[in-house]
């Protein structure tokens, strides 16, 4: 059976991408990739639905969300709260974030130099890689790196403020 190192990456690029020129002189860009995804929060919130339309989270709204009942109202079970409404249990969730060091090479790698930023939005399809290196305090390190085998740009082309469409 053939073993499979692949990974599959969509973030946000934590800062500009770094190129930089091996000895050999072939290209190589280095950026940081965050990820991020909703975690469920230890404890749940509850909200009083006087307190919920006075919040800006629309998301919250059942009738947006085209259920019958509130969210979060254990069956048909709902204590009294403020001004006779009753409480609702509210889940909470936070972003969890993964920062990812990516690795691009050749022609890839000028292509993300000269066209991503900070902020932009990328599909990476790679290999992971481990890189043992001495830090300066003389101490053993390991180091894991995506090594991209494409980048793809989803965030598309800034407009320039200057640019006119042709009639």
């Amino acid at each position: 059976m053939k073993d499979v190192n692949k990974i599959l990456l969509m973030g946000r690029l934590g800062a500009d991408p770094v190129k930089k020129e091996t000895r050999n002189g072939h290209a190589m860009t280095q950026f940081s990739l965050a990820t991020s995804r909703r975690i469920r929060a230890a404890q749940g919130e509850s909200l009083t639905t006087e307190s919920r339309q006075d919040s800006n989270e629309s998301i919250l709204d059942p009738e947006l969300l085209g259920a019958s009942e509130p969210l979060g109202l254990e069956g048909s079970e709902a204590s009294s709260g403020a001004g006779g409404q009753p409480d609702v249990q509210m889940e909470t969730f936070a972003d969890e974030t993964q920062w990812h060091r990516i690795v691009v090479w050749g022609r890839e790698a000028e292509q993300c130099a000269q066209f991503l930023k900070k902020g932009n939005t990328v599909f990476v399809e790679g290999s992971l890689r481990q890189r043992k290196f001495k830090g300066k305090d003389g101490m053993d390190r390991v180091l894991f790196e995506v090594h991209a085998d494409s980048v793809n740009f989803l965030s598309g082309r800034p407009r320039s403020s200057d640019s006119s469409v042709a009639a």
